[in-house]
């Protein structure tokens, strides 16, 4: 699989070429369809996890979202907003400790995050 991936690396001069990024794009835009936002808007996204700690304490939570496709653009747009209004000083971070742990819950048609 690292040989695979590395192999990439002899074509990668090749994606910076303006036509080889022309070609792929309308080879994805004429065989990637993805639903359209009527069909999203019928087609929520429902999340669950659960999580079991060493004592074997189990907590599940779930959440109900929009489309998934609608939900990466309301929440990269979140993102987007959030750092231009915020300048975070450099380092890393999860994404709860730049955004807070409720973003999900604050993008359009999520639901509230159960927790049990």
């Amino acid at each position: 699989m690292i040989k695979n991936a590395e192999s990439g690396n002899y074509v990668r001069p090749l994606l910076g070429i303006k036509f080889v990024q022309k070609l792929i794009k309308a080879r994805i835009a004429n065989t990637v369809k993805g639903p359209d936002e009527a069909a999203r808007a019928t087609m929520p996204t429902f999340v669950w996890g659960e999580a079991t700690n060493g004592r074997g304490e189990k907590k599940t939570a779930r959440i109900r979202t929009a489309n998934g496709y609608s939900l990466t653009i309301t929440g990269s747009l979140a993102v987007i907003e959030h750092l231009m209004e915020n300048q975070p000083t450099g380092g890393a971070y999860t994404p709860s400790s730049l955004f807070g742990a409720d973003l999900i819950t604050r993008l359009p048609e999520s639901g509230d995050l159960v927790i049990h």
